[in-house]
């Protein structure tokens, strides 16, 4: 269980190691550090933070420290600062998931941090205020979803291939009612990491992937930290 303990303790600081890298990319935008430097897009960039957050918030759950709460931070703010909306929505949700199960009486403060992100201005907030004002296909998450289990449907078994998503998506696009025209915009994410996962490399990779995640998280958190 020792073992366990540090190798869980590494991980936490090589993913907050990651956040802190992001904080500093934001505030210095130096050509020495592009966003891609480390991350493909942004929302591997906010999950990534995202599950710091998680990995912190456990061990803050089962023990307080102050140098937790340093890092709770860090990661907190590697969630804002890649302005990616799904990973901010990911790590709310599953950080309220933990806390109902550990500790109810830490949820208004994880509420009070969400009003209070859609009230001072921060890089969430500018992402969710441009795509409800800005971006025309914002409300066609759903549509790109719908197409997405379509394309699965009939890929079930292997996929499309990996990164072919784009190319298979002219055969199951939508019809779109704003934009320049009907099927200007073709959709070259699933906007869905496990959707991409399931289009791209089918039943296969799914089974494989939740497998080793499944494997990899009984691990880390079968380790006591009392």
């Amino acid at each position: 269980r020792r073992w366990e303990a540090q190798r869980f303790r590494m991980v936490m600081y090589i993913v907050s190691s990651f956040s802190l890298l992001s904080v500093f990319r934001y505030l210095v935008p130096i050509d020495l550090l592009p966003r891609d430097i480390f991350f493909v897009s942004t929302i591997h960039e906010g999950t990534i933070a995202g599950i710091g957050v998680l990995i912190v918030v456990y061990r803050l759950l089962n023990q307080w420290k102050p140098w937790l709460l340093a890092l709770l931070v860090v990661n907190v703010a590697g969630v804002y600062v890649s302005e990616s909306k799904a990973a901010f929505i990911g790590t709310v949700l599953f950080t309220l998931f933990l806390i109902l199960l550990k500790k109810q009486k830490w949820l208004p403060v994880v509420f009070a941090l969400v009003i209070l992100s859609f009230v001072i201005p921060n890089p969430i907030r500018s992402m969710f205020i441009h795509s409800i004002t800005k971006d025309p296909y914002a409300f066609n998450r759903l549509n790109i979803w719908s197409m997405s289990l379509d394309m699965f449907a009939g890929n079930a078994a292997t996929g499309v291939g990996l990164d072919n998503f784009s190319d298979a998506s002219v055969k199951y696009n939508f019809k779109q009612t704003k934009g320049p025209a009907n099927y200007y915009k073709r959709p070259r994410l699933a906007h869905n990491d496990f959707l991409k996962l399931l289009t791209e490399t089918g039943l296969i990779g799914l089974v494989i992937l939740l497998g080793l995640g499944y494997f990899l998280v009984r691990k880390f958190f079968s380790a006591s930290f009392k």
